[in-house]
């Protein structure tokens, strides 16, 4: 199965820094699970899973998980068995870097814990939504708290500069090369590949990837999608091959398998 979430939007002074707050409260934590497959993306997520048999309101902090994931730059297949209630911040490509005040260069398919990059706040984020009583509760925390380190946090000089190349690189459908990206915004090759490297995760030919490989997605989710050939161009691919060898390679199946996979889940994804 494809993992979804329902979204709520963030508000809008952290909107230049996250794309979405995702909601899962797991209808049966105990039930065997087959694992749900979680989609490249390039901005990686922060991301709080309780786990346990009780309700959250009687939860201790030890059952609350925070973690920073960095962007993944192919699908990951995970076991949801457990968990009681997700939230997941679907953070901007250089969200990350930008709220924590840290590099993220070592994080591309990795995660480690909040704690570790920012201690104050993954402290304060496990006991407060330790004691939440609902999921609603539990997206308050996570918006407050997100705000209070917005206002805290330095502000990467190259923010702006790096806004406008990732802005570069998603309007022209993943198509803009890197020389393109780096002209956008007056800087080298060299300096592009750099901040990319240190506040994204990823290099930018890489991010282009992941940006088609998205769109495709978006096109499979409309009521009548394209063929497999129109929806190549319109996404960005130079054909339908190229498509099918990126759907495979970042995905793990061919676009026809994953346009399956998503009808059956009778869900939109982020």
């Amino acid at each position: 199965m494809i993992h979804t979430y329902h979204d709520v939007p963030p508000p809008p002074a952290l909107q230049p820094y996250v794309q979405a707050l995702r909601v899962d409260p797991h209808t049966d934590a105990t039930a065997a699970s087959r694992p749900c497959r979680i989609l490249p993306d390039g901005g990686g997520h922060l991301l709080i899973q309780l786990y346990g048999e009780a309700s959250p309101g009687t939860l201790d902090p030890d059952t609350v998980h925070v973690s920073v994931v960095g962007p993944r730059s192919v699908y990951t297949d995970v076991d949801l068995r457990r968990r009681l209630l997700t939230v997941a911040v679907q953070l901007q490509p250089g969200g990350a870097a930008a709220l924590f005040g840290a590099p993220v260069g070592d994080l591309a398919d990795q995660a480690a814990p909040l704690s570790a990059i920012a201690p104050a706040l993954g402290a304060r984020l496990g006991e407060r939504i330790a004691r939440a009583d609902s999921a609603a509760d539990a997206v308050g925390v996570v918006r407050t708290a997100l705000r209070v380190q917005h206002q805290a946090a330095p502000s990467p000089s190259e923010r702006d500069g790096l806004a406008a190349a990732v802005a570069h690189v998603q309007s022209t459908r993943g198509r803009a090369s890197v020389q393109e990206a780096a002209d956008a915004v007056g800087w080298s090759t060299r300096h592009l590949r750099s901040v990319f490297a240190e506040q994204v995760g990823l290099s930018p030919k890489r991010f282009a990837r992941i940006v088609r490989i998205r769109q495709a997605v978006r096109r499979l989710q409309v009521s009548d999608p394209p063929g497999l050939a129109a929806l190549a161009l319109d996404s960005g691919f130079c054909d339908q091959a190229h498509m099918t060898r990126e759907f495979r390679a970042l995905l793990g199946e061919p676009p026809g398998a994953f346009a399956r996979r998503l009808k059956a889940s009778g869900e939109s994804i982020g």
